[in-house]
């Protein structure tokens, strides 16, 4: 746990002063796996609690007076190696307001791609209704796991290597969701978007 507090003045003469004082209460309140669009990262959850007090004093009047501001509470996901917490949100008098996450639009694949020989190709990816993915060939039957962002398992198939092979997507939720093909020879995986 950490504790800090911080304050600023704004001053104009003869008019009025305008301050804001802040203590913020920084937690470790968790960890574990983090699973995210572009990656997925080991992390720490840290709460900041956010304690805001705004003065005014008008001089003309000799008062002053004290608003304080709704709680602000920031949740912040910091993983090993990163600059910025890869998944912040903010909640604001127990409302969610905002939420920023770390997105890589390189490490997504969003449409057909050519690529290497051994690669699960999924396309169109954004995908709507249904995909379509092939496995290489000469690769022996696997079985296609599809899972959802929290890891659970929301559809399995067997898939024919080499062939074109349908993924239903009716009744998911909009999301990431990884398909691994699993085989003889492995394990091969690909992300797909679900609209």
């Amino acid at each position: 746990m950490d504790t800090s507090y911080s304050e600023f003045t704004l001053n104009v003469p003869t008019l009025f002063s305008f301050t804001q004082q802040q203590t913020r209460y920084n937690e470790v309140d968790g960890w574990g796996t983090l699973y995210l669009p572009a990656d997925t990262f080991e992390v720490l959850r840290v709460k900041s609690t956010l304690a805001r007090t705004d003065s005014v004093f008008i001089e003309q009047f000799g008062q002053g007076l004290q608003f304080p501001e709704p709680e602000t509470i920031e949740y912040k996901w910091i993983a090993l190696g990163m600059d910025l917490p890869v998944l912040q949100i903010n909640v604001v008098a127990g409302q969610p307001t905002t939420a920023r996450f770390h997105y890589s639009p390189t490490e997504i694949q969003t449409g057909v791609v050519e690529q290497a020989r051994h690669a699960l190709l999924i396309w169109p990816n954004p995908a709507e209704g249904e995909a379509w993915l092939r496995l290489p060939a000469g690769s022996g039957s696997s079985l296609l796991e599809m899972r959802d962002a929290t890891g659970r398992i929301v559809r399995t198939e067997r898939v024919v290597p080499g062939a074109r092979s349908r993924i239903g997507l009716a009744g998911l939720a909009t999301g990431v969701y990884t398909i691994t093909a699993l085989g003889p020879q492995g394990a091969m995986s690909a992300r797909l978007l679900v609209d």
